[in-house]
Parts: structure tokens; C-alpha cells; sequence
């Protein structure tokens, strides 16, 4: 009930929009992706992903077909994500992600919060580059489809709540080792081919084509079984790969010569990561958001009945 009254007072559902918006069960995301959260971590965690969420769905509207407006809207939210307090006289969205972030950073130290600024911003400048790729019709090649969903997935600030979540922070020196990298980066692409291979039936026909599947089957010259084929062996070979990098966790603690708190943090980070992958993919599973009980959108706005990013 926190989550829905929030949402509600940030004006972000309406009566016509609530159906659908408790049927994508976004609490159930948070409690699946952060299992350790509680209490008040635990709404925060909600309140995110319904950001998150609604934001994606807003700039799948008609703003998605004018990549200079949608560029001034990112803007905005990135002035507000820098300066909360400006956040009086903005959008909906921003008044509401200003007040997410006040309360995320609570606790956390100065680099941790440089560190989860800019993954935000990343996340925040993705619409413009999506909205000019969809119009194109040009499915981009796969160098080109990891850098745009780099930018959209907003993979890395969900990460960056497992620390916050957890009540740790994964020293600076361990985060940026080779092997943390890379299993943020397949943590990246695990849950977002998931997201594509379960939403493309849906989307394709909205016109978006920044999918992995689309991609394969361009690259490849394949038939559509064939790359949704290839997609689910490339996952495999992420998660596979993921265990063999956990296995080299504690030999790297020994060479960065931890104390036992980092070293506890490093695992529990690691844990985290595997969690989120595991708990997403569930959420997916249970979720209307990528099934035939999806409700219709809603006139020209999916899901909502107003702009929330004017």
C-alpha cells in the first residue's frame, strides 16, 4: 500500500491507469530483485521501479517521435536528479525521481553517490538515441544495440542498489577489478535479452527494433526461431561464464589484501548481482507486462492517461 499511495501522490497512476499498473506487480520486482531489503529499503525499492517502469513507458508515447523533444525532457530530469530541490516546478516524473533519489542517498558516501549520479544520467539520455533508431527502421548491428542499451536498460543503477539495499558499499579498487566488470557487464545483458526476448512480440509491431533478436536475424540472415535460438544460448553462456568469474572472487580479495568487511561486501555484491538476474527473470515469469494479459494502451499513452514528463 506505501508504493501505491506514493505513486499516487506523485501523481504518476490515475483511477484509469491503476488496473494496469498493479497488474505489472512492480512490488513483487523489488521484492524478488532485492530479497534482503526490508521495511523502508523495501518500499524504497518499489517506489524506483515504478520510475523506472513508467519512464520507459512514457517515452514509448509520442515523444518517441520527436528525438529533440525527448532530449530537452532528459534535460530537464537530469538538472533535477542534480539539484532535488529544483524539482518544485518540474514533471511529475522528475518531482517523483527527486524524491526517489533524496532518499536513496541517505547514508552513502561521496563516491558511492558520484558513482550512481552518473549511472542515472546514462540511464536519462537514453531516449533521444532510441527514438532516432526506431524512426530510422534500421535495425542496428550489435556494437551499435549494446551502446544504445547501455545507455536505456538502466542496468547499472539497479546495480548500484544492491549496495545502497544491502547496506554496503564494494570498495573502489575491488569494483573496478576485471572480473566485477565483467559480471556487471553480463548482468547488463542477461535480464535486458530476457526483457527482449519476452517483449518483442509486443513491440515489434509499435515499431521498436533496438532487440537483440531483431539484430541476430539481421546479422545472421536467420529465421526468427533461429536467432530467439541463439538469444537464449548466449544467455546460457553469460550465466555459465558468471559462475566461473564467482569462483575467482575470493583469490581476488586475497590479492587486493581486503580486510574481512571488504571482503564481505565484495561477496555480498556478488551475491546481489546473481539475485537480481535470478529474481527479474522471475518477476518476468509472473508479470502482465510481457504476456497476452497486458492491458491495451491506453489512447496514445501506454498505460497512462496524461504526459507525466511535461
Amino acid at each position: 500500500m506505501r508504493n501505491l499511495d506514493w505513486v499516487r501522490a506523485h501523481g504518476l497512476v490515475d483511477e484509469r491507469s491503476l488496473a494496469r499498473y498493479n497488474s505489472v506487480n512492480l512490488l513483487h520486482l523489488a521484492a524478488y530483485g532485492y530479497p534482503y531489503a526490508r521495511g523502508a529499503d523495501l518500499v524504497l525499492g518499489a517506489d524506483l521501479m515504478a520510475v523506472w517502469f513508467i519512464v520507459d513507458d512514457q517515452f514509448d508515447g509520442p515523444i518517441s517521435k520527436s528525438p529533440g523533444r525527448a532530449a530537452r525532457v532528459c534535460e530537464e530530469i537530469i538538472s533535477v536528479f542534480h539539484q532535488p530541490a529544483a524539482a518544485s516546478d518540474a514533471s511529475p516524473i522528475a518531482t517523483a525521481f527527486a524524491d526517489v533519489w533524496c532518499r536513496i542517498s541517505e547514508g552513502m558516501s561521496p563516491g558511492w553517490l558520484a558513482r550512481a549520479a552518473h549511472d542515472w544520467e546514462l540511464y536519462f539520455s537514453a531516449a533521444p538515441y532510441e527514438a532516432a533508431t526506431n524512426l530510422s527502421g534500421i535495425v542496428p548491428d550489435r556494437g551499435r544495440y549494446h551502446q544504445i542499451r547501455r545507455l536505456s536498460d538502466g542496468m547499472d543503477s539497479v546495480m548500484d542498489m544492491c549496495e545502497r539495499l544491502g547496506g554496503f558499499e564494494v570498495p573502489s579498487v575491488a569494483f573496478q577489478s576485471p572480473q566485477l566488470r565483467e559480471m556487471r557487464r553480463i548482468v547488463r545483458r542477461v535480464p535486458t535479452y530476457c526483457n527482449d526476448l519476452y517483449s518483442l512480440a509486443k513491440e515489434e509491431p509499435q515499431g521498436q527494433i533496438i532487440n537483440i533478436v531483431l539484430v541476430i536475424e539481421k546479422e545472421q540472415r536467420c529465421t526468427r526461431q533461429d536467432a530467439v535460438q541463439e538469444v537464449c544460448g548466449l544467455i546460457n553462456e553469460q550465466l555459465d561464464r558468471f559462475g566461473v568469474l564467482q569462483a575467482e572472487i575470493p583469490q581476488l580479495c586475497d590479492l587486493l589484501e581486503l580486510s574481512a568487511a571488504q571482503r564481505d561486501a565484495v561477496h555480498r555484491y556478488v551475491e546481489a548481482l546473481a539475485l537480481f538476474m535470478s529474481g527479474h527473470h522471475e518477476w518476468e515469469l509472473a508479470t502482465s507486462r510481457y504476456s497476452g494479459r497486458d492491458l491495451a494502451w491506453e489512447d496514445h499513452l501506454p498505460g497512462h492517461t496524461r504526459n507525466l514528463l511535461a
